[in-house]
This record gives C-alpha cells, sequence and structure tokens, in this order.
C-alpha cells in the first residue's frame, strides 16, 4: 500500500521542505501522474530530498565568506525536471532509466550534498535495495523508517555529520538473510550496539568506526558467521574482547578494533581467524602477555599492537608469519630481546616498531 501524501503543516512563514514537494509536484511538475500512482509517492520522496538538501541547505546552512552559498549537489543531472525519475542523477530502476520507477538503487556518493534526509524519503521508496549517501555533508538522526526497505542489501550512509543513534530497526528480522553491507563509519552517531545484531546472519561487512558509541562489543556478533570485514574502531566502546567473537567469526579478513577502551588479554582463541589479513588493536588497555596462537596466522600481513598494557616476551611463534609485513609494538612492556629475536626471524616484515 502507497504511504498517504500528507501537507505538511508549514512553521512560521517559511513552507516545509515536504510542502515544497507537494506543491513542485502539483504546480510545477509537467509529468502530472495520478494521485493514485505509486511512481507519484516516490517523486515525492525524492523530491523531498532535494527539497531538504539543495534547497534547504542553502538557506539555511551559511555563506562563504564572499556570501555565496557554499558548494552544494556537485551533480544535479535531470533532478526536478519532467524526466522520469529513474533517469535522475543516482536514482536507479529496473526498469530502466526511461520509465518512472521503481527505484531500487539511490547512490549519491561523493556529491557535496548538504542538508538531512527527510522521513518522507525513507516512507516514499519502498524497493530500495542498495542506498548510498556516502562521503557528503549531511546531519540530522537517522530515521528508523530506514529499516522498513524488506530487500534492503547494502547500506553506506559513512563519512557524513549523522547524530543520534543507530536505527533500531535495520536490526530486526526482516533483515535477516538480505543485508551484506552495513557502513555508518565516520559520523556522530552514539548510544550502544544492539545485541539484535547478531540477527543478520547474512552480513559480510560491518563498519562502525569514528562514532562515539559506548558500551561493550556485543557476543552476539559472533553469530554473524560470514563477516570478513569487522570496524569498531575509533569509539568509547570498553570491557573485554568476546572470545566468541575471535573464534567463529572465522571468515575475517580485517579486524580493527583500535582506539577504544577495550581491556583484558588477547584472546588465546584468535587462531580461528584463519583468513586474517590485518588486525588492529591498539591504543587500547590491553594486558597480559602476546598469545603465541598469534603466529598461527598464516596469512597476516599487518599486527597492530601498540598503545597497549601488554608484557612479558614476544612469542617466537611470531616467526611463522610469512606475509607480515606492518608490526606495530611500541608503547608496551614486550620484552626487548624476544623482539630482537623476531626482527631476525620475521624477515618479511618491512616496518617494525618496537619502542621500550
Amino acid at each position: 500500500t502507497s504511504p498517504q501524501l500528507i501537507m505538511p503543516t508549514p512553521k512560521g512563514d517559511e513552507p516545509t521542505p515536504q510542502r515544497r514537494a507537494l506543491e513542485w509536484l502539483a504546480d510545477e511538475d509537467e509529468r502530472q501522474l495520478a494521485v493514485s500512482s505509486h511512481f507519484l509517492h516516490e517523486r515525492y520522496a525524492l523530491a523531498s530530498f532535494w527539497f531538504s538538501t539543495y534547497d534547504y541547505a542553502e538557506k539555511h546552512e551559511g555563506k562563504k565568506d564572499d556570501g555565496t552559498p557554499l558548494p552544494n549537489w556537485l551533480s544535479t543531472n535531470n533532478w526536478m525536471s519532467s524526466a522520469p525519475t529513474c533517469s535522475w542523477f543516482g536514482v536507479h530502476c529496473e526498469k530502466g532509466i526511461d520509465a518512472d520507477g521503481s527505484v531500487d538503487e539511490f547512490n549519491v556518493t561523493n556529491n557535496g550534498i548538504r542538508g538531512y534526509v527527510p522521513e518522507e524519503f525513507y516512507k516514499g521508496l519502498t524497493d530500495v535495495k542498495v542506498f548510498d549517501v556516502s562521503h557528503n555533508l549531511l546531519n540530522g538522526t537517522i530515521a528508523d523508517s530506514i529499516g522498513h526497505w524488506p530487500d534492503l542489501r547494502l547500506l553506506y550512509v559513512n563519512q557524513n555529520y549523522f547524530t543520534g543513534q543507530l536505527p533500531g530497526s535495520i536490526f530486526s528480522p526482516l533483515h535477516k538473510s538480505k543485508l551484506e553491507i552495513l557502513d555508518f563509519g565516520g559520523n556522530f552517531l552514539s548510544g550502544t550496539i544492539p545485541n539484535e545484531i547478531g540477527d543478520l546472519d547474512n552480513l559480510v561487512r560491518l563498519a562502525l568506526y569514528e562514532n562515539w558509541l559506548t558500551g561493550t562489543i556485543s557476543p552476539f556478533l559472533a553469530n554473524c558467521k560470514k563477516l570478513d570485514t569487522l570496524y569498531l574502531d575509533s569509539n568509547d566502546l570498553g570491557g573485554t574482547i568476546p572470545p566468541m567473537v575471535v573464534s567463529q567469526l572465522t571468515e575475517l579478513q580485517d579486524l580493527r578494533l583500535r582506539s577504544n577502551h577495550l581491556t583484558g588479554p588477547i584472546p588465546s582463541d584468535v587462531d580461528n581467524l584463519s583468513k586474517l589479513k590485518l588486525l588492529y588493536l591498539d591504543d587500547n588497555e590491553l594486558t597480559s602477555t602476546i598469545p603465541a596462537s598469534l603466529g598461527s596466522l598464516a596469512r597476516l600481513e599487518e599486527m597492530h599492537l601498540y598503545k597497549n598494557k601488554l608484557t612479558g616476551p614476544l612469542p617466537s611463534e611470531l616467526g611463522n608469519l610469512r606475509y607480515l609485513t606492518l608490526l606495530y609494538l611500541d608503547s608496551n612492556q614486550v620484552s626487548k630481546y624476544m623482539v630482537i629475536d623476531c626482527i631476525f626471524v620475521c624477515i618479511s616484515v618491512s616496518y617494525f616498531i618496537a619502542v621500550f
């Protein structure tokens, strides 16, 4: 069922972006689709996005020193024209560019877009499989209705200025078997990582890096057994590294937990990550010795353990890491004599730092 088009009540004398979108459809849009048409609702959703970004930003986000508007929307091809929405820049439809709807991909990455994403946008598009607004200048919260797209596979909202919490609806059973990539990195999101994330058993990449997330690493992440990339770095996460995460995520190739407040030892079960190539655990508060099991990660290319509280000797098993090219151990309390031995054994290491 298509959502109803509701005329928002303007605040003061200025019409809302949603109202402007309706007025454009009624008075300026030469396409004049029937009110009952599903494609009209998609057109309204896209017009709402336009007036909440291009138009809104020009009026509300300041100007340069010379009084000219800040850059916005580097490419606007066909937007707000009489052309079918499927021909608008960044809009893809299964029927091709010469038709209206249904929109299955929305990709406006790296387009200098300012403003915010209105809830009407999420509600008006119902068939989205790929959503990519990454590397823009969008702000505001991510509406919970983003999780109402039943066919969503790839979600990229990284490198913006989004605030608020992770939208809970994205972790609902609706996405259990379809979501493959979630990238919320490089924003200002707060709150915790919900345990429901473990229900997304088709997830391949999860990126929550460079936010303000707190709490602990959910052990339910261990249920996402297809994960090959996990970025939780540069947050305010505490607690220990759940042993289940390193023992059961056997497809991981890239694990980044750096720049948090993680404590306790590096789990000895880390040797189960036989496909791991990149391991970033630096800038935490990890303690105890470096586990010998790290020497079993035959494909490991980079290992970053610096700025922790690790002690004791460096295990000789690290000499088995024939593909290791970067090894950072500085700002720990590792035995310097064992480090010197490793320099001669790990002959492939091209960049080795161990400061005492």
